[in-house]
């Protein structure tokens, strides 16, 4: 006879059932607008895309400088800057590439259908920008716009 865990379930696991995996690809993917494509064909286009996980963008980001983990959020900025003054121009010019390649690499990483490879996400031009802030609200690591309610004056 199995012995029962607490939560209810013989292996111990949470009291809840297990997802299918319809509904683990239905909250993982959604399609996002590709606006200056749209504009371009006449016809509204848009990517299927995944979420990332926070690590995985975390990853596509250049190293912080040492020590910052304990700098005050208020000085950070400067100290940063200060940083970055005592690195030598190939390290800067490194990190400069590593950022300048972010927006395009977002999209790859995320890109569903269609699959696109980095090269092939840069052809999207301004649209890579919008996508990667859509991939990033959509995947939790950006906070969505507040859209702001209109105002009614009564005078």
């Amino acid at each position: 006879m199995s012995s029962v865990a607490v939560t209810g379930h013989p292996n111990g696991g949470p009291p809840a059932r297990l997802a299918t995996i319809a509904e683990i690809l239905a909250a993982s993917e959604t399609q996002i607008p590709l606006p200056g494509l749209s504009a371009s064909i006449g016809e509204p286009c848009s990517l299927k895309i995944r979420k990332l996980a926070r690590a995985e963008f975390l990853l596509c980001l250049p190293p912080n400088p040492p020590g910052s983990e304990s700098w005050d959020r208020e000085d950070w900025a400067a100290k940063e800057v200060a940083w970055l003054e005592t690195l030598p121009p190939d390290i800067i010019e490194a990190r400069r590439r590593t950022l300048a390649d972010l927006n395009v690499k977002v999209v790859s990483m995320a890109a569903l259908d269609p699959a696109l490879t980095i090269e092939q996400a840069r052809r999207l031009g301004d649209d890579a920008l919008v996508a990667a802030a859509e991939i990033l609200r959509f995947s939790g690591i950006t906070a969505a716009e507040k859209k702001e309610e209109p105002v009614t004056i009564v005078t």
